[in-house]
């Protein structure tokens, strides 16, 4: 589009004498405007006066003709001429009035013609900012600017005014150059704006694992992630370098290997933690686009007892059967608290998973928001072999945590009695104050004594899996004194070795069921002895196993027959039976005292004591484990001799006709009388529905009315003897025929 613009002025020319009044030229136009735009069609309006034919009116800018025309003769002529003003700057336009020879005249003026240009980047990161300036030609002029995005004004926004504004970048291109900037100069004193435009392409980088999901920022301690940067627009993928790094620089967390627009992150330093990674897309122009992306590394991490990283899968944790563990569950580092965590066990027969007093099953998961998660691991059966347990604790975004388990059994038992009770109840150890040798010392003051069968016997277990490593110790953790233990030999009831505490090699000494025998040695309260089995697992769990023991002797209540006013038989030459019967008792009692058997006596002197008194206290104050009476025997036939023992005819009790038996067989290898051997009688010191339902015999030793006899019942070798007989019957059957403690008959 062409606008008009006329220039004014008005210039006299000089004349020739003989011309001045017949020739004058002039240059006209409009007073408002002083500049034209480039590009303009300037029309030049020319007036003159010509009285004389053969001139011409020559238009020249810059002294360059630009046209020619004749000129009319007359008075006040127009003629117009038309010059494109293509360029910048300030011109001189000449008009002249010539002919060739002849004066002539001419009038000149000066006009200004103007551009705009603009300048700045054509590369604009997204999210950065760029300056466009517009520069007027020719310079120094004064004017108006006005702005505007002709194309692309979604992606940036103009900030600013005069010469030079901001561009902001807010949205990627779609292809390159396809934002335009324009500006428009309106320099003053004219009435058109000249203008100017500017291309950008605006671009940006991202980091991406390539898919349409965001890139997963979390990677496990051990792992890698590749990462790639993506640039908007594609067309400048190729146009620039990639550099890749993190922050802070100095980080350990993760190492980077990147390759052009790719880059492999991995966290091969086992920290976990967190770091930022930062790509960067230099095009050219020191334009720059940049993205980083937070990334953290994490690991899930078990822990099994108080076990430490390492040793949880190098030693592995050490859980007793039917004991339990703390299992921790944790993470360190970061994951969403969404995600969760499962726990797996590879055997989940041999442990079980409980949450306080919840069992849970294998796989057990959990939710990261609830980590750490206490919870317990509780040994169900022992391993086949060492650390053949694997619980993995997993995330789904990888890692993984082990712990290796080992369940294991050390093992304590009575050979008699095993389970709860060994410990709850105890096992009752006979005092060993019989006399398996037949001589006077009693066993507890003999070592090497064989064929004894009233020991007991205490069984190490084989500990599972075989493959236990280390040594399991052995102690008398109370009553040292009150026992004894004799390490096992080829022979059962051999005393070997004396043991108080022993460590035993598992793999040499422990590969079958050991056992030991335990010997009583002096009386104890209830469950005072105490044994126990003592093992230190490589992950220094201490397991224990103990029994208890009480080491006990029957109470007896020896019945001396007749006294007072009752003197029982009497002998040829007067010998009462009462007094013998007193001695012997008396005699018995010391010696069972002497080995630690708690006595009683119905009557200590020469007194008269009832048949119902002796059973009220049989029954009522001593409660003894076995009653025995003493009495010797009479008849009509003095030529009569021998020893007999009495049972209860009213039922029969298993424990009565053993000590009845011991009883009639050793008196009679000492009295070496006739063996009247073992009879049954309804007695009244003897009934159980009078006695408490106590066991109890009574012994006829001799006949008193037996002259010879008589005599013997008056020595006083004859009745140690025979009281030392009756001892060790009687401890034999309290050391060996009485299961302590002792059941009530029927």
């Amino acid at each position: 589009m062409r606008r008009l613009f006329f220039l004014s002025l008005f210039l006299f020319l000089i004349l020739v004498p003989q011309l001045e009044a017949a020739l004058n030229v002039a240059i006209e136009s409009p007073l408002d405007d002083s500049c034209f735009r480039v590009d303009t069609a300037v029309l030049v309006n020319v007036r003159y006066t010509c009285d004389q034919a053969g001139y011409s009116l020559i238009f020249k800018v810059d002294g360059i003709q630009k046209s020619s025309v004749n000129a009319s003769q007359g008075v006040d002529i127009q003629q117009v001429f038309v010059w494109d003003a293509n360029a910048a700057g300030v011109f001189t336009l000449t008009v002249e009035l010539r002919k060739t020879g002849c004066y002539s005249a001419s009038a000149s003026i000066e006009a200004t013609v103007f551009s705009v240009g603009l300048s700045g980047k054509t590369l604009l990161a997204k999210g950065k900012s760029t300056s466009l300036t517009a520069t007027p030609t020719p310079g120094g002029l004064n004017g108006t600017y006005s702005w505007s995005v002709t194309q692309g004004s979604d992606k940036i926004n103009l900030e600013g005014s005069g010469n030079t504004i901001s561009v902001n970048g807010l949205n990627v291109s779609g292809l390159i150059n396809d934002v335009v900037v324009k500006v428009e100069f309106t320099a003053s004193g004219a009435s058109a704006a000249a203008s100017a435009t500017h291309s950008l392409t605006v671009f940006d980088v991202e980091i991406s694992e390539g898919g349409p999901n965001p890139p997963d920022p979390y990677i496990p301690v051990g792992g890698k992630r590749t990462y790639l940067a993506i640039v908007a627009p594609p067309s400048l993928d190729q146009a620039g370098p990639y550099t890749w790094s993190k922050s802070p620089s100095e980080t350990e967390v993760i190492s980077l290997y990147p390759v052009e627009y790719s880059c492999e992150v991995r966290a091969d330093t086992y920290q976990t933690g967190s770091a930022t990674l930062k790509a960067r897309f230099d095009p050219g122009e020191e334009a720059y686009a940049e993205d980083s992306l937070g990334i953290f590394v994490f690991r899930p991490n078990i822990v099994v007892g108080e076990i430490g990283e390492g040793v949880e899968t190098d030693t592995g944790a050490y859980l007793a059967k039917g004991g339990t563990k703390s299992c921790l569950l944790q993470l360190e580092g970061t994951l969403p608290p969404d995600e969760t965590v499962t726990l797996t066990c590879d055997k989940t027969g041999k442990v079980s998973l409980w949450d306080g007093e919840t069992p849970k099953s294998f796989p057990y998961q959990c939710a990261v928001s609830a980590l750490p998660k206490n919870l317990t691991i509780k040994g169900e059966a022992t391993s086949d072999t060492i650390r053949d347990i694997t619980l993995t604790l997993t995330t789904a975004r990888g890692g993984s945590d082990i712990a290796k388990i080992t369940v294991f059994e050390i093992k304590l038992d009575w050979y008699d009695l095993s389970g709860e009770a060994k410990y709850d109840t105890g096992l009752y150890v006979p005092l060993n104050v019989d006399d398996d040798n037949n001589d006077t010392s009693l066993d507890k003051n003999q070592p090497n004594v064989f064929q004894e069968n009233d020991l007991k016997k205490l069984i190490i277990r084989k500990p599972s899996p075989s493959s236990l490593s280390g040594f399991i110790a052995l102690t008398i953790s109370s009553g040292t004194g009150r026992i004894k233990l004799w390490e096992n030999s080829e022979t059962d009831t051999k005393k070997i070795t004396e043991v108080s505490s022993e460590n035993y090699d598992i793999a040499g000494d422990l590969q079958a069921d050991t056992w030991l025998w335990v010997e009583g040695y002096d009386t104890s309260s209830i469950r005072e002895v105490e044994i126990k089995l003592s093992y230190t697992a490589p992950d220094e769990t201490i397991e224990e196993d103990k029994v208890k023991a009480t080491v006990k002797i029957g109470t007896v209540l020896l019945d001396p027959g007749h006294g007072g006013t009752d003197s029982g038989a009497v002998g040829p030459t007067g010998l009462l039976e009462k007094e013998p019967n007193l001695n012997l008792a008396s005699k018995l009692k010391t010696r069972l005292q002497n080995a630690g058997v708690e006595v009683n006596m119905t009557r200590s002197t020469d007194e008269t004591v009832s048949l119902s008194e002796r059973n009220r206290q049989t029954k009522e104050e001593y409660k003894p484990s076995f009653f025995f009476s003493i009495h010797n025997n009479a008849w009509e036939n003095p030529v009569v001799r021998g020893t007999e023992t009495f049972t209860t005819s009213v039922s029969y009790y298993e424990l009565e006709d053993i000590f009845a038996n011991q009883i009639q067989s050793k008196i009679h290898g000492v009295v070496l009388e006739n063996d009247r051997g073992v009879k049954r009688y309804n007695y009244q010191v003897l009934r159980h529905s009078e006695n408490g339902k106590t066991d109890g015999n009574l012994s006829e030793t001799t006949f008193i009315t037996n002259a010879i006899s008589e005599d013997r019942l008056r020595e006083d070798d004859f009745k140690e003897a025979v009281a030392e007989a009756m001892k060790k019957a009687i401890l034999k059957v309290l050391v060996e025929n009485i299961s302590y403690p002792k059941q009530p008959n029927p």
